[in-house]
């Protein structure tokens, strides 16, 4: 399996998409799902992307974060 900092943007969001539904929607999940959507939520934050929960239940909205610089 690959690690975590290896997976494409595009995969890692999908997962916790996934995650997500399991966990707050369904709620069917184990502990290794709790662990591994910290996990991918973490690295999609470090990689400058802006993770939040909408007010309808099954909604994660994931976007790129746009930093501007005025220097």
């Amino acid at each position: 399996m690959k690690r975590i900092s290896e997976i494409s943007d595009e995969e890692l969001i999908s997962y916790a998409m996934q995650l997500y539904n399991a966990i707050f929607v369904v709620g069917s999940y184990g502990l290794k799902d709790l662990y591994d959507y910290v996990a991918v939520i973490e690295e999609l934050a470090r990689r400058g992307y802006k993770i939040q929960e909408v007010q309808k239940p099954g909604k994660l909205v994931i976007k790129k974060s746009v930093f501007s610089s005025s220097l």
